[in-house]
């Protein structure tokens, strides 16, 4: 470790003086390194091994098998039908509903039982009443977005009962129906609170929301905007950038705000692969509609990254970033990692950021004389072009 090719340090201060700490690393890190590539954790001048870890969440699925049932469409207009899990004793809690219509928006209401039941009998138990299933398709922009997962507290019943409220396209056409059981555990995420500017397209019909991290090189995954309560229902294209002069796509998602009698849903969330564009625009369709009111409050969050080092008594630790030239140091680390007690693992105070009074910065290449002097270099071409035609005509006599 050459502290002289570090430009930033930030002093790290372990709760415990023992055992193995967690250091989250934060946006001034993410910012100031080289996507976390040259961070050191250092005592006494000397490297200490660390873990870098990207505490994301985990998902698991288990698929059952099972058997769609006695699929009607009552006087209401509600679709309704009964899966079959074939026994009882298998934990689950979604349902996947998949249908051929294109464009339509929908409550959905679970019951269960351990015994078969027809439609209208009263021994059925609701799981959940707020279920929601949609899709959105613009063939003109050659879009499509939805979900048909419905998630309702877990259970052991053999037999569900759904019901599927009506809509406006008349009664949804169930084509099939899956059972999961469905696990997730949560990672570790960071939210941060951008400067928001709004502005109307009128040109275009659309309402653009930028976003400014502030810093570029800050990953990101996820965006909440905020709005006003309001029947609304828009394709939405998420865009990044550094400097807000070239866009780059980086998602297209769909937001809607329905209270009606018939449904209620509201999603203002976009998902997106992780990025780390200082900038962000989410532009919003109106087609002719009015705009949407939306508010400056909006939300992105990104995954957490931590760094796991072993701690010592009476020692004192410091972070360095900001080299160019280092690489992802290979540790030992590594190889124990996955026999630590990751539960157990003490936090760790972050001091500020400071620029490192010894760094030296590394020189910058001299650029070769005839870019330094381009008018020398002209000259010469020109003296050249001239000797060269003198002595073809000379030839030539």
């Amino acid at each position: 470790f050459s502290l002289e090719q570090w430009k930033y340090e930030k002093e790290l201060t372990p709760e415990k003086t023992s055992g193995y700490a967690r250091v989250e690393l934060d946006a001034d890190v993410a910012s100031g390194s080289r996507n976390f590539e040259d961070i050191r954790i250092v005592s006494g001048g000397r490297e200490i091994p660390y873990q870098l870890v990207v505490e994301r969440g985990s998902e698991s699925e288990n698929y059952y098998p099972a058997i769609l049932l006695n699929q009607s469409v009552n006087n209401a207009g509600e679709t309704m039908f009964m899966l079959d899990v074939g026994k009882s004793g298998l934990l689950h809690n979604q349902i996947l509903i998949e249908s051929r219509n294109e464009s339509f928006r929908r409550q959905v209401s679970v019951f269960s039982s351990d015994t078969a039941l027809g439609h209208t009998d009263a021994g059925w138990r609701l799981l959940t009443s707020k279920g929601y299933i949609y899709s959105y398709a613009d063939e003109r922009a050659n879009f499509k977005a939805g979900s048909g997962v419905v998630t309702y507290p877990q259970t052991t019943s053999r037999y569900l009962r759904v019901v599927v409220s009506s809509g406006p396209e008349g009664a949804l056409a169930v084509d099939s129906a899956h059972i999961y059981r469905h696990e997730a555990s949560i990672g570790r995420t960071v939210s941060y609170t951008p400067s928001v500017a709004i502005t109307e397209n009128k040109k275009e019909k659309s309402t653009e929301i930028i976003l400014d991290m502030g810093t570029a090189g800050v990953p990101t995954n996820h965006l909440t905007l905020s709005a006003g309560r309001g029947n609304f229902s828009r394709r939405v294209v998420l865009q990044g950038s550094d400097t807000t002069e070239n866009w780059s796509l980086v998602s297209q998602g769909y937001v809607f705000d329905i209270d009606t009698p018939k449904f209620v849903g509201r999603e203002l969330s976009l998902s997106y692969p992780e990025v780390t564009f200082r900038y962000l625009r989410a532009v919003v369709f109106n087609e002719d509609n009015d705009s949407v009111a939306f508010e400056s409050n909006a939300v992105v969050t990104g995954v957490a990254r931590s760094a796991v080092f072993e701690v010592s008594p009476e020692a004192r630790y410091s972070l360095f970033y900001g080299n160019s030239s280092a690489r992802t140091p290979r540790y030992d680390m590594a190889r124990i990692f996955n026999y630590l007690d990751l539960n157990n693992l003490s936090d760790v105070k972050v001091g500020r950021e400071i620029e490192n009074v010894k760094y030296v910065a590394p020189k910058v290449a001299e650029r070769p004389y005839t870019e330094r002097h381009p008018a020398v270099l002209n000259t010469i071409l020109v003296l050249l072009v001239a000797i060269i035609g003198a002595v073809i005509l000379a030839c030539e006599r």
